[in-house]
């Protein structure tokens, strides 16, 4: 008759082996189950780590002040910046009133939390949900002073109103905006 004999050392060793097994299967199932991606690289003049689906949401008293989305970031941790691919921003001004726009390309200071925004071959377009759009290459979000500035030339057309200049400021605390340079203006 075959008897078996099983050290304590060989129970010991298969169940550290079990858990060991265990924990790799759950530790891979989780990772695909999260709806995100981040892979971490080399230091130098690589990013720091990559993210899909990079979300950025500011308040301001208490309130939602504006979200940025984009599909991609590269984040460089000691510059405190992002580099965005694929960016979609949504405002809202203290009095109601709601922004959107969306950008091929862009960054972000994760510090100050001022962000640009480009378009590459064709006009950003910005909306309004008060019937006002505005047209340009880009912009630039300083969120301490709570200003956006178009980067080169804008054309803003709303109800009965047209206007182009080489530069756009929107304040968005009080929605004052400014154009200015070679400024041309049509009513209807």
């Amino acid at each position: 008759m075959f008897t078996l004999r099983i050290q304590p050392k060989q129970i010991l060793l298969l169940l550290i082996t079990g858990l060991l097994v265990f924990l790799s299967f759950s530790l891979v199932s989780s990772f695909k189950k999260r709806n995100f991606t981040s892979v971490i690289t080399d230091t130098g003049i690589k990013s720091d780590v990559k993210i899909s689906r990079f979300s950025f949401i500011e308040t301001h008293e208490g309130e939602r002040d504006w979200e940025l989305q984009a599909e991609q970031a590269e984040v460089f941790e000691k510059e405190q910046k992002a580099n965005l691919k694929t960016v979609a921003v949504t405002m809202q001004t203290p009095q109601g009133l709601e922004l959107k726009v969306e950008g091929d390309e862009g960054a972000i200071d994760t510090s100050k939390k001022d962000f640009s925004l480009r378009k590459k071959s064709e006009p950003m377009v910005i909306h309004l949900d008060n019937g006002f759009t505005i047209k340009t290459s880009g912009i630039k979000w300083f969120n301490d002073q709570r200003e956006m500035i178009t980067e080169g030339a804008a054309h803003i057309s709303g109800p009965q109103v047209e206007i182009d200049g080489k530069e756009l400021k929107v304040a968005v605390e009080n929605q004052e905006v400014t154009v200015s340079g070679d400024v041309q203006a049509w009513v209807y």
